[in-house]
């Protein structure tokens, strides 16, 4: 590693100073002093000495020019302002050997710009230029602030005994662009520091540096050099050198949310300690952080490297969130001696994980290795490692003569190849685990405490060890028409607990297999054997033989959980009678004009997405031009089958027909996420378009409404074996047409109203797709027409208050008959081709309904709320609603 280049100069011992900086205008001591303002041209030096104790200022187009020491030179504590042209091309434009403060709107130049023997502050909004030092303070702390620019043939600005900077314009110094010495140092960036051979950056002895977002700092060497212990750098913007983006020496701290990049390490820790916090990038031409030891990084943005992505010291951390991404052209991370993963992102290479030393890792993300490498290699001792769910290896674990241990917890499937693991080495299937193995595995022990499927259909898991199993453990053997999953032992077999046989779905016809073998012999038996299917048979297990599964006859096996594809479909069917009816219940509704559309937004549990981004701004749009729009949330259920919530928007306009109706057009988005009680999950995602009217006939009124939609599903099941997805479409229509009679009453209005609504579904073909391909089905499309007469009377009555709020309680009382059962079936094939058909629910034919509601309205606008329920003899469907709506 490259030393941090030496200085150049000699720097003061380690001190403390108070600094005093006051405005100019105002004495340092005593009663203020009067103000000298120079106004003319001088040549040769300015002793400030001749004008007294007072402030001074220099007047805007003055021109001050030295003669080889200093063009201004005072040295007693000062008050200096500048709005012209200081100069001295031989020594320094300004020296305040006694220090004070120094503000400047015009130019200063010289050998060293601005140089103060003692503690004080400089504000520059002007331009300062030197041969060697732009601004230099001496013998105690000194602060700067700079909105103009500072430029240096060495230092920008040069803090020897500490001091803060801040800085919003450009500073930039041919070696360093700002150093803060022998004394801690606090920098604050939105601007430009850079260097041309050093650190844009120099905290020698350690302080804070914030960098903010759109800022930079452009190092000749590294970014930012920070010295000692404790500096802390926060990074919004860019930090960058052609060597390092941060150099560290110690236990410092780095939170970096912008962009951190070295020509060779992104981020280096020479000395311990040190600890990084990333959202960021950060990039490095060879490593993209080095930590030394006791180092910790924290990570949930990008980090990436050249060589590697990560290299950790003995005794570091290294947590990369779910959102974190680490790469390295060769290694994505190198870890040592008593190091500490947790990965739920993901970490990749040539090879993902290198560790020169035991070490522990926790992972449930992704780690991943070009062809040729190792996803883990593990080296220098036994570490221990934890797979838990959403755990992907992508390449195989190498154990390289360690005997080192992994634990398979959560859920999940180890398909790498394990590699020279020696004696004392383990795999261990946690109780409660459900894990599938495949490859080869070459490890002393395998121990399932858990479920474990060894091997997928026509490939063994492969074991060159010894296979025991615990009396909670279960070993799971797949089964299908054309093979059945195997498990090949080169030692021995211990068995106990459970054997079970889970079935795809088709034909089996008559005969045997084997599942297990052990070259070194079967000892114990299984306490139970279970199956998915009544019919077979599994002979006991004697030692020194194989394991064979036998059929004794010719059976069909369905597959587990399909009526989720039916009942989606019947989900979708009664979520498309509730948009008919709620059309229908506006056609109706009374008039009222521009009201607040503010509210329009996806309704509870709508997923972020383009349709319904699109559907929701058009929603917005026509409620802004005078129409109405309610958000809706549902939730119901079929007893013993499946549960629903959701909910979505729906806006519409409408306008009188001219024969004392009104005729209007809707659009909406709405959701609904099914579960399955065993099946699995569905979520539906429905964009809806629609039409209704409502016409005055004598003491009647006529109105209906139709509806269009086009709805998307997509269906996770549960197969028994690995889970199943599959994604589709469907194009919904409903209708309904109904006939009314209000009937006035005491101040109060009865409507008993009749009605039919038909509901109609096509739903398009799923193709499943699962890691155990014979599990998963093929559904055809199919289609479902429902309809269903009904009766219902609406109570009314309307308050009216001081302030001419009309409030308009209502209760809702109803019945319903279904001529056919919601949905449609789902007709499936297996993989073999075996044909089967899935109903949906049946739900009970006959309902009630009850609503009860409030609107509250003034002039031609009104705000509603109200609850409907529904409910058979097997079924119960609920939903609120809130609206606004206006009338032309």
């Amino acid at each position: 590693m490259q030393p941090h280049p030496p200085r150049a100069v000699g720097r003061q011992a380690l001190g403390t100073s108070c600094l005093l900086a006051l405005p100019t205008a105002l004495a340092l001591t005593g009663p203020a002093a009067a103000q000298t303002i120079i106004t003319s041209d001088i040549t040769g030096t300015v002793n400030l000495a001749a004008y007294g104790a007072g402030p001074v200022s220099i007047a805007s187009g003055v021109s001050i020019s030295g003669t080889g020491l200093a063009a201004i030179s005072g040295t007693a504590l000062a008050q200096l302002a500048n709005a012209g042209q200081v100069a001295d091309a031989g020594g320094t434009g300004i020296f305040l050997g006694g220090g004070g403060t120094f503000s400047n709107t015009g130019s200063v130049s010289g050998a060293n710009g601005v140089k103060f023997g003692a503690a004080g502050s400089i504000a520059n909004a002007g331009a300062i230029s030197a041969a060697n030092y732009g601004v230099l303070v001496q013998n105690g702390a000194g602060q700067v602030g700079n909105t103009g620019s500072i430029a240096a043939g060495y230092d920008g600005v040069s803090l020897d005994r500490g001091g803060g900077v801040t800085n919003s314009g450009t500073i930039f110094g041919a070696h360093i662009g700002v150093y803060t010495g022998n004394a801690l140092g606090s920098v604050s960036n939105s601007g430009t520091i850079s260097a041309r051979t050093g650190d844009a950056v120099s905290l020698y002895s350690g302080g804070s540096l914030t960098n903010m977002a759109g800022a930079a700092l452009l190092g000749g060497y590294s970014g930012v050099y920070a010295g000692g212990n404790g500096a802390r750098i926060s990074n919004a913007g860019l930090i960058t050198g052609p060597l390092f983006g941060a150099y560290l020496m110690g236990a410092s701290t780095i939170s970096n949310s912008g962009t951190m990049a070295g020509g060779t390490d992104g981020i280096m820790d020479f000395g311990r300690g040190g600890v990084v916090g990333n959202t960021g990038l950060v990039h490095g031409g060879q490593v993209g952080i080095r930590l030394a030891a006791n180092g910790a990084v924290e990570n949930a943005g990008i980090i990436n490297g050249g060589t590697a992505g990560i290299k950790l010291g003995i005794n570091s951390t290294l947590a990369n969130d779910a959102s974190g991404h680490i790469a390295g052209g060769t290694m994505g991370v190198v870890a040592t001696a008593g190091d500490v993963l947790t990965n739920a992102g993901s970490i990749g290479g040539q090879s993902g994980i290198i560790a020169n030393g035991a070490v522990t890792l926790v992972n449930t993300g992704t780690i991943s290795a070009q062809a040729g490498g190792d996803a883990i290699s593990l080296s220098g001792g036994a570490s221990s490692i934890t797979l838990g769910s959403g755990s992907e290896i992508d390449g195989d674990i190498a154990g390289n003569g360690t005997a080192s241990q992994i634990s398979l917890t959560g859920s999940g499937t180890l398909a790498a190849n394990l590699t020279g693991f020696a004696a004392g080495s383990t795999v261990n299937v946690s109780q409660g685990a459900v894990w599938t193995g495949q490859g080869q595995w070459q490890v002393a022990q395998l121990v399932n405490s858990g479920v474990f499927t060894p091997g997928v259909i026509g490939a063994a898991l492969s074991l060159t060890g010894n296979f025991v199993q615990g009396p909670t453990g279960t070993l799971r053997v797949l089964v299908t028409p054309s093979g059945i999953s195997s498990f090949a032992i080169t030692g021995t077999a211990v068995l106990g607990g459970t054997l079970n046989y889970t079935l795809a779905p088709g034909t089996f016809a008559p005969g045997s297999a084997t599942f297990l073998t052990a070259s070194g012999g079967i000892t114990g038996n299984f306490a139970q054997t279970t199956t998915t299917q009544a019919g077979l048979t599994a002979p006991p297990l004697h030692l020194g033989q194989g394991g064979v599964l036998s059929l004794g006859g010719g059976f069909v096996v369905a597959p587990a959980g399909v009526a989720l594809f039916a009942d989606t479909t019947q989900a979708m069917a009664v979520s498309a009678e509730a948009g008919g009816q709620a059309l229908l219940d506006h056609a109706g509704s009374p008039a009222a004009t521009p009201g607040d559309c503010a509210a329009a937004r996806p309704g509870p549990g709508q997923a972020a997405n383009m349709g319904a981004n699109m559907a929701v701004a058009l929603a917005s749009g026509i409620c802004a031009a005078g129409g109405w729009m309610q958000v809706t949330g549902d939730t119901a259920s079929a007893s013993g089958a499946y549960t629903l919530e959701g909910g979505g928007v729906l806006a519409g306009i409408d306008r009188a027909d001219g024969l004392g109706g009104r005729i209007g057009l809707a659009m909406g988005y709405d959701t609904l996420n099914l579960r399955e009680k065993a099946a699995g999950t569905a979520g539906l995602r429905t964009i809806r378009l629609g039409l209704y009217a409502a016409q005055p006939m004598g003491r009647f009124e006529l109105s209906g409404a139709v509806m269009d939609s086009i709805a998307t599903r997509d269906t996770t099941r549960i197969t028994g074996a690995a889970a199943a997805t599959a994604s589709g479409h469907a194009n919904l229509v409903s209708g309904v047409v109904q006939l009314a009679r209000p009937l006035s009453l005491d101040g109060a209005v009865f409507t008993p109203a009749f009605g039919l609504q038909i509901a109609s579904i096509t739903a398009g073909r799923l193709s499943e797709a699962s890691a155990t391909r014979a599990f998963a089905v093929n559904v055809a499309a199919a289609s479902g027409t429902t309809i269903a007469p009904y009766i219902g009377m609406t109570i009314a009555r309307t308050f009216v208050t001081a302030s001419e709020l009309s409030i308009t309680p209502s209760l809702s009382l109803g019945g319903a008959v279904a001529l056919s059962n919601p949905g449609a079936s789902a007709r499936l094939s297996a993989q073999d081709g075996t044909m089967f058909i899935a109903h949906a629910q049946h739900m009970a034919p006959f309902s009630g309904q009850l609503g009860a509601g409030i609107a509250i309205s003034r002039d031609h606008w009104s705000i509603t709320a109200r609850y409907t329920g529904a409910a058979g003899g097997n079924w119960l469907g609920q939903s609120l609603q809130a609206g606004v709506q206006a009338r032309f």
